[in-house]
């Protein structure tokens, strides 16, 4: 039963058919072989730079991310000093409606 009868190899000695055969093998498999490991430097290369793009990509972004947080927090410091300056402005005008209203107040008693 052993080789099939498909195959051309005989038992005792070698075919030139069964030679051709592991010829053009051996020969596929090096070349097959070669292909591959053509095939998946590539691949490793395009992956490599593909990586290296969104690497940057990523720090580009958290830099300006960064920058954002930045001036968020600079125009939360600008909104607390006007909300500060607004409540001494306020704090003043109270004042100063007060001291008007007793000079009047005095003013109209004086003359009376």
């Amino acid at each position: 039963m052993f080789p099939p009868s498909f195959f051309p190899v005989e038992i005792r000695a070698m075919s030139v058919f069964s030679a051709l055969i592991f010829f053009f093998i051996g020969v596929g498999s090096v070349f097959m072989y070669n292909l591959f490991k053509r095939e998946l430097h590539r691949i490793n290369n395009k992956i490599e730079s593909q990586a290296k793009v969104t690497t940057e990509k990523i720090e580009d972004t958290h830099e300006r991310i960064k920058d954002t947080n930045d001036k968020v927090d600079l125009l939360f410091t600008k909104i607390d000093n006007t909300n500060s300056d607004i409540a001494d402005i306020k704090t003043h005008i109270a004042t100063i409606t007060e001291a008007v209203l007793w000079i009047k107040q005095y003013s109209f008693k004086g003359h009376k």
